[in-house]
């Protein structure tokens, strides 16, 4: 019934840049004023540690901004 009656919102309403879907224009608002709460970060690029620093003990933390794993997931080791 949703596909007939509002197609575009029940496929996601999904927003394409260069072919690839990149959002959705129902997802997310826009943060204008200053007194309300900030939307949360993107999970694009969240980790800021290079391979390298993750590979020579600079960074030491755990990341897991761009992967839906737990920090204790030991792909992130």
């Amino acid at each position: 019934l949703a596909q007939t009656v509002f197609k575009e919102k029940a496929d996601g309403s999904l927003i394409y840049a260069d072919g690839k879907a990149v959002g959705s224009e129902v997802v997310g608002q826009q943060w204008s004023d200053p007194r309300f709460f900030k939307g949360r970060p993107s999970s694009v690029n969240y980790n800021v540690y290079t391979d390298e620093e993750k590979a020579d003990g600079t960074y030491t933390g755990v990341a897991s901004g761009t992967y839906n794993y737990g920090p204790s997931n030991e792909a992130l080791k």
